[in-house]
């Protein structure tokens, strides 16, 4: 497994999470398996999201693409992503 932690500000976060939750079977269709967000407790538009992804390529390949960006404009995120690629090396017990 892969994931992507990713953080960046929104201008609008009703506005984003609006949407965020339109693209999800474009991501599913992708390659994307869950995904968890965050929202940050000191600011409201700045949202924390971990991907799970079924392969590293899949995920570099998502977050390279057109499709991503636009939906990123679109949805109003704030200037340019913190991007974090993962690969999981061991499970907890």
């Amino acid at each position: 497994m892969a994931f992507v932690l990713v953080r960046y500000t929104v201008g609008d976060f009703q506005r984003w999470k609006t949407s965020f939750n339109d693209a999800y079977d474009m991501r599913k269709e992708c390659g994307e398996k869950s995904c968890r967000v965050f929202r940050s407790s000191n600011d409201p538009n700045e949202v924390v999201i971990i991907h799970e992804w079924d392969s590293l390529s899949a995920a570099r390949h998502f977050v390279r693409s057109r499709r991503m960006r636009q939906c990123m404009e679109n949805a109003g995120v704030v200037g340019k992503p913190d991007t974090v690629f993962l690969k999981e090396i061991s499970r907890p017990l």
